[in-house]
């Protein structure tokens, strides 16, 4: 009997350790898809003054206009006050292996002490994958957002 209990247990692991491997190496969404969901994410959370999923978008040398932003605690500070509400315009992107570029009208409006309300006519959004963790302990790569380009006008009207 208990030959059959331990022969049923190592069966049990060895299908749990199975399905995992199958679960992890499945074909995941596609490169675009990725991108387009963690944008989505970003804003959603900008909008609500959440700066945390938009901190886990930004890669470590994001810059706009080639002007580094300040540290990510500047940037949690503004999303909280300002509250940007984002409206991409086109999602299309080209992507390559390890880089994507996004060119698309937006829409941006930001409350607070930095109210500021346009519709940007052509912004460039430059992604690149970077490497990551998931469930902090498996290696992936992810799709950050390096850098920003906007109107320069725009940047002007917003004293930065």
């Amino acid at each position: 009997m208990r030959d059959k209990r331990r022969v049923g247990i190592y069966l049990l692991l060895l299908a749990g350790i199975g399905a995992l491997a199958l679960f992890l190496t499945m074909p995941g969404a596609s490169d675009a898809q990725l991108i387009r969901e963690a944008l989505e994410e970003s804003i959603r959370a900008g909008k609500e003054g959440r700066p945390g999923s938009v901190l886990d978008l930004l890669s470590r040398e994001f810059t706009i206009n080639e002007r580094e932003v300040g540290s990510y605690r500047d940037v949690a500070r503004a999303i909280r006050d300002a509250r940007p509400d984002v409206e991409i315009e086109n999602w299309a992107a080209d992507i390559s292996a390890e880089t994507a570029v996004m060119v698309t009208p937006v829409k941006v409006k930001l409350r607070g002490p930095l109210a500021f309300e346009a519709r940007l006519a052509e912004v460039r959004l430059e992604f690149r994958k970077e490497t990551g963790t998931k469930w902090l302990v498996i290696p992936t790569r992810t799709w950050k957002l390096h850098r920003v380009q906007v109107p320069e006008w725009a940047i002007r009207d917003l004293g930065i």
